[in-house]
């Protein structure tokens, strides 16, 4: 009788506890660096919300703090904790990404977001996508630390482990989401503030300079459309890109009537103040003049009555379709860069 396979057999059994042993003990110390660091990638991400959403700026700033105060701790826990001998590069890459933290926030600035009337979205795109490049630096120090995570599993015999949700899948969503939104929102402020622009130039400014305006918040709101319609609908939105669409859609029809009815009671309006200065110079008026002087007077209360009816009808609906946006804008980065623990 061949006795080996027995002998073989019986050391394995003997084997088995110190394998559970071990496995055991790679457990809790891959445990101890990846709970800490999952929960401030997550905590990022909270953070992260502030820059792209019109929030409490001391919020914001508490928020920096106390991450900061929660990075610093742990990576002091780091430091100290016993490396697992043959593969120190786990606790390496762990300490790294919490440098990683404490830089991106140590150097990332709170925004503050100018108001409709000063809203240049060019540069506000721009500060943004440096708000993703600087995310995509922990994107990149999160690739690191999971793939360590992964080799440490691998060695150690983990097998469940190496299949949960890195931090980098965390992080590279996140990016999606906020280049998403991004554009979208560049696309619908832009054409806003130049509605802005028209409703300031109609009241002060002579000549063609607010139909010129009208004209530009048209070109914008087509070609926003086309941008938008051409952009891939990002997972889960359910109103974000069809208000921003809606948006659009308004602001142009808006162009092309309402402002243009303002454009000629405006007209209305100058030609009455030629004929009311003309009478004032001219003194003594004819009963002719006189009659007509009075109906150019009632012709103007009239024509300032409907304008004012036009103003009220175009900032209720203005409204209605900026809150909707607005609202939309912010409920899907709240959505989607907030992350249970």
């Amino acid at each position: 009788m061949n006795r080996k396979p027995l002998v073989a057999f019986i050391f394995i059994l003997l084997l088995k506890p110190a394998f559970g042993q071990t496995n055991n003990l790679a457990n809790k110390y891959l445990d101890f660096f990846e709970e800490p660091v999952k929960k401030i990638a997550i905590d990022i991400l909270a953070f992260n919300k502030h820059l792209f959403i019109k929030t409490n700026k001391n919020k914001a700033e508490d928020l920096k703090k106390n991450i900061l105060d929660n990075t610093a701790r742990e990576r002091a826990r780091f430091e100290k904790k016993e490396d697992f001998v043959g593969q120190e590069s786990l606790k390496k890459e762990s300490l790294y990404f919490l440098e990683s933290v404490q830089n991106y926030l140590t150097t990332q600035q709170v925004f503050d977001f100018p108001e409709t009337e000063s809203y240049n979205a060019d540069s506000v795109f721009l500060i943004q996508k440096s708000f993703i490049f600087n995310l995509d630096l922990l994107y990149k120090a999160s690739i690191r630390i999971h793939e360590e995570q992964q080799n440490f599993c691998l060695v150690n015999r983990i097998p469940d482990r190496p299949k949960e949700i890195g931090i980098n899948s965390i992080f590279i969503e996140a990016i999606k989401v906020e280049e998403y939104c991004i554009e979208i929102n560049k696309r619908v402020m832009s054409t806003r503030h130049i509605e802005r622009l028209f409703l300031n130039s109609i009241g002060k400014d002579t000549g063609n300079r607010p139909d010129e305006i009208r004209q530009t918040i048209i070109l914008a709101a087509e070609e926003g459309t086309l941008k938008l319609k051409g952009l891939p609908t990002h997972k889960n939105d359910r109103s974000l890109k069809n208000s921003a669409l809606n948006s659009l859609r308004l602001y142009r029809a808006e162009a092309s009537g309402a402002l243009v009815q303002l454009l000629n009671f405006r007209k209305h309006e100058q030609d009455f103040y030629k004929h009311h200065f003309k009478s004032k110079e001219k003194g003594e008026l004819t009963p002719k003049e006189k009659d007509r002087y009075r109906i150019a007077i009632a012709d103007y209360n009239a024509n300032i009555k409907k304008a004012n009816e036009v103003v009220k009808d175009l900032e209720e609906k203005r409204l209605v379709h900026e809150k909707d946006y607005d609202l939309a804008y912010r409920a899907y980065i709240e959505e989607m860069l907030t992350i249970e623990y």
